[in-house]
Order: structure tokens, then C-alpha cells, then sequence
């Protein structure tokens, strides 16, 4: 009968079942894991996580401020701004929040094990994971922890972009820059009018 321990208690070199080790929790390296499902983690936080919150500051007192001098008289452009703020906080919050793909531990054999325990393109041994063809997996350094479809490491998220939430991701840049033109235009848009009303 397989052995389940906790890497964290036990790592590879002292187990000694004949058969096989199973090693079920994996290593989240720099990252904060929560909200656990069979054994895998839901919501996972970065090690930069800093920067989603000094981001959002930075776009909501831009688009705050937008609101509140330019924006506010105008009220079908001022709601559709409050619309691409909602929707763009909430992409960067799903982003930042959503497991980027972190694969769960290979159960091996000991046989296995032994073989390819030292050969680093095969076998992650801090996160116990076999790589194979066909999967796009990689240890990344900043997180301490390999990354299904590893996309980059995006500091204003504070973490990797993976296979699990590269969507939102997207979600999150088209967001992003929506507001932000939308913003200047808008803002430029309701000045002239200001002014030429002034004028006439």
C-alpha cells in the first residue's frame, strides 16, 4: 500500500517503501496557496503581490479623479468608465488570485525515481514533477515553483502566468488599456466641450 507523507516533514531520500511513494500536497515555493481541492490549490498569491495593490491604487485614483473633475456631468461617459473600472479590477483580482497551473506530484516508483532523480530536465525534485513532451512546464525562479503553460513572470500581478489563468490575464491587459484610452479621450472629449460651451 502506497505511503502518503508530507514533503515538508519527509523529502525524497528518506522514503523507503519497496513500491512506490506518493507525495500528494505539492510545493508552492514562494507563493501562498489556499482554499484546497483533492489536494490542489484554488487560489494561489504571489510573492510580488505588493504591486496588485500599489496597481490598483494608481488606476483607480487615475480614473477617480477623471470622474470627479471631467467625467461627472457627462452621465452615460462617466457610467461606462465606472463599467471598464469594475471590469478591469475584477480581471486584475481573478489574475492575481487564480492557480496559474501548478502541477500536482508524480507518483513514482523507487526504480523511477533513482533514474531520473539528478537529471534537472526530466524531474523537478523540489516540486516532484516529471516533465514530459507535449507539456509546456517550467521551475520558475522568482515563485519557487513549476508552472503548467508557463506564459512569463509578471511582476504587477505578483506571479507566474500560467495555463490556468492566462485568459483572465488577457481579460486584464484589454481591460487595462480600454480605460486607459478611453479615459483620455473621454476626458479630452468633455474639456472641449467645456470650453466651447464657455466660449459660445
Amino acid at each position: 500500500m502506497a505511503q502518503t507523507i508530507e514533503f515538508s516533514v519527509v523529502p525524497h531520500d528518506s522514503v523507503t517503501n519497496e513500491e512506490e511513494f506518493t507525495l500528494q500536497t505539492p510545493w508552492t515555493g514562494h507563493t501562498w496557496a489556499f482554499f484546497y481541492y483533492k489536494n490542489y490549490p484554488l487560489i494561489t498569491i504571489g510573492p510580488h503581490w505588493p504591486m496588485f495593490i500599489y496597481l490598483n491604487i494608481i488606476v483607480m485614483c487615475i480614473a477617480s479623479m477623471s470622474l470627479y473633475f471631467i467625467l461627472y456631468p457627462y452621465y452615460i461617459w462617466s457610467r461606462l468608465e465606472v463599467l471598464l473600472l469594475t471590469f478591469q479590477l475584477l480581471s486584475h483580482s481573478l489574475v492575481c488570485l487564480i492557480n496559474p497551473g501548478t502541477p500536482l506530484p508524480d507518483t513514482l516508483s523507487k526504480e523511477e525515481y533513482e533514474a531520473i532523480k539528478d537529471n534537472v530536465a526530466k524531474y523537478c525534485k523540489k516540486c516532484r514533477v516529471k516533465y514530459r513532451s507535449g507539456k509546456s512546464i517550467i521551475h520558475c525562479v522568482s515563485c519557487d515553483v513549476c508552472i503548467e503553460g508557463h506564459d512569463h513572470h509578471c511582476p504587477w500581478v505578483g506571479k507566474c502566468i500560467g495555463k490556468k489563468n492566462k485568459v483572465p490575464f488577457y481579460m486584464f491587459l484589454g481591460s487595462t488599456m480600454c480605460l486607459f484610452y478611453y479615459t483620455i479621450i473621454a476626458s479630452i472629449a468633455c474639456l472641449y466641450f467645456l470650453l466651447l460651451f464657455s466660449i459660445g
